[in-house]
């Protein structure tokens, strides 16, 4: 995966953060091209889906948690896009 489309995914997934927090935290989600393509309850599942759905183009399957809202905002603040 390129470092564009790797930060296009973690872009999305700080967008959609505050609101798969609460019932979601500590699952997985699956985002592909820039957009949520699943909510899984292991890493495992969501790596298997990721290949079936996006095969090696790149996916980011990412935990779901509360944590990753203050990476967000120090990994906006200092990285250029």
């Amino acid at each position: 995966m390129t470092t564009a489309l790797f930060d296009r995914d973690v872009r999305a997934y700080l967008a959609v953060l505050p609101t798969l927090l609460g019932d979601n935290e500590g699952r997985f989600v699956l985002i592909g091209q820039g957009e949520v393509a699943g909510l899984y309850d292991t890493h495992e599942e969501a790596m298997v889906s990721g290949y079936e759905k996006f095969g090696t183009q790149g996916f980011l399957a990412q935990e779901i948690a509360r944590t990753d809202l203050k990476m967000g905002q120090e990994w906006l603040e200092t990285c250029q896009f």
